[in-house]
């Protein structure tokens, strides 16, 4: 199973200095694929001007991965803020994915598409290609938002991951996250996807307070 994510140069340093190193220590057998996006939204926050031609520009990457994976495989699209603790494969044993043709780590109840686990086939293919008219449209503000609106129509299976593929409004009850101090991270994490902030720098911030929860918690096993 591949793992596709993509970036652009203001997401790069999340790439180079989170994505791939912790990738690389904890996956070593797995495959990814990088794609490079034009710099369309100039602050690189969520739902400023140019986010959605990114969003865009990222279904349009998705449905090259379903094309690109066989029929009934499956691949992992996963945003390049993810900083990896864990051995996916390892888990995917146990979580029955295959059951499912969307499994998605979970966004306060709803699937986040930041991270997703796609079997490839006619109805995911499908589902995305109309996301992206719904957003081209206008019809619904991202696709994240289209997706879970949506998905039902066209007969797709879906889970939501547990807290293992950990975003911080787990800790927090759901708030976006502004620096304060992060508490009851749980230990046993395979991901964690900095979003429920906004800005670079929160983001890398985030992303320092939960690794050094991780390693505190392994040093003191």
């Amino acid at each position: 199973m591949k793992i596709y994510t993509f970036y652009t140069p203001s997401h790069e340093v999340f790439l180079n200095e989170w994505f791939i190193p912790s990738l690389k220590n904890t996956n070593q057998d797995v495959e990814f694929v990088v794609k490079k996006f034009d710099q369309k939204c100039n602050t690189g926050k969520f739902m400023d001007d140019g986010w959605n031609d990114t969003m865009s520009d990222k279904i349009d990457y998705i449905l090259y991965s379903i094309d690109v994976t066989p029929e009934g495989e499956y691949f992992i699209h996963a945003d390049c803020d993810i900083q990896f603790f864990k051995n996916i494969k390892e888990n995917l044993k146990i979580i029955n994915y295959e059951m499912f043709d969307i499994s998605a780590q979970s966004d306060m109840g709803s699937a986040c598409c930041g991270f997703m686990i796609i079997k490839s086939n006619a109805k995911t293919k499908k589902l995305f290609q109309d996301i992206k008219i719904l957003i081209k449209k206008k019809i619904f503000p991202n696709d994240q938002i289209a997706l879970n609106a949506i998905y039902k129509n066209y007969d797709i299976s879906l889970c939501l991951l547990d807290y293992q593929y950990f975003s911080v409004w787990m800790s927090n009850g759901g708030k976006v996250w502004n620096g304060e101090e992060t508490k009851n991270i749980p230990n046993n994490l395979i991901l964690h996807h900095a979003n429920f902030t906004v800005g670079i720098e929160n983001k890398i911030n985030l992303l320092k307070k939960i690794k050094h929860s991780q390693e505190l918690i392994i040093n003191e096993n």
